[in-house]
């Protein structure tokens, strides 16, 4: 019987004790599961919110309006992300049926920049009035820098870098339906995240008219 162990790097190439390199393979792959399973497990044991009977109907109108922004300018990112790497490096940015291990990495680098980018903006999103307006132009310049940045680092390190914020200034010049999309992408998260503002004021000021006011108990 043979049992799964790693005796070095030989070993795990298959070149010593007379074991197959895919015989190591599945038993690091086997014990990868089984720590993944252990991990959930836990998390769910301990009832971490997350994790824990999460349910997309207990969500209220304000967070679903948070999720459907953060997935729309998720896959709008992607895509602009794909659009703006393939150009960087001269290539053309049509999807095909096959996808490669860099067009997939290009997509899931434009997906965490443009979510991150929104998420680490968030203050300057959902206000109301003129100051809402100013807020909103801020919001639009500052995610669309951080988030050309977080996936221009992550799809091409250093050259994505440097030269992303070029390169996604030349992609919205020459392509407006790229920039539109955006736009409107930008603009659904202002909008959830106003939702999302005006859901947490409502319960703020439930709670303070519940509660009795100090001066009137000592009358």
């Amino acid at each position: 019987m043979r049992m799964c162990g790693f005796d070095g790097l030989d070993s795990f190439l298959g070149k010593k004790a007379g074991r197959p390199a895919t015989f190591e393979t599945q038993c690091f792959l086997d014990e990868f599961s089984i720590l993944l399973h252990s991990i959930w497990y836990d998390l769910r044991l301990y009832q971490v919110p997350m994790f824990s009977g999460f349910k997309l109907s207990d969500l209220t109108q304000g967070e679903k309006a948070l999720l459907a922004s953060y997935a729309c300018a998720g896959a709008v990112g992607a895509w602009t992300s794909h659009i703006v790497a393939h150009r960087l490096l001269g290539r053309d940015a049509v999807l095909s049926n096959t996808l490669g291990i860099f067009e997939i990495w290009t997509l899931c680098a434009g997906a965490i920049g443009a979510i991150l980018a929104i998420y680490l903006n968030r203050r300057w999103f959902g206000h109301l009035g003129f100051t809402g307006f100013k807020f909103t132009l801020v919001a639009v310049l500052n995610t669309t820098f951080v988030a050309t940045l977080i996936g221009g680092t992550l799809a091409l390190p250093i050259f994505g870098t440097m030269f992303g914020p070029l390169a996604i200034t030349g992609t919205f010049w020459s392509s407006p339906p790229v920039l539109y999309l955006w736009l409107a992408s930008l603009l659904g998260a202002n909008y959830a995240y106003g939702l999302y503002r005006k859901e947490r004021a409502s319960v703020f000021l439930a709670r303070l008219s519940s509660e009795e006011d100090p001066i009137s108990r000592r009358l």
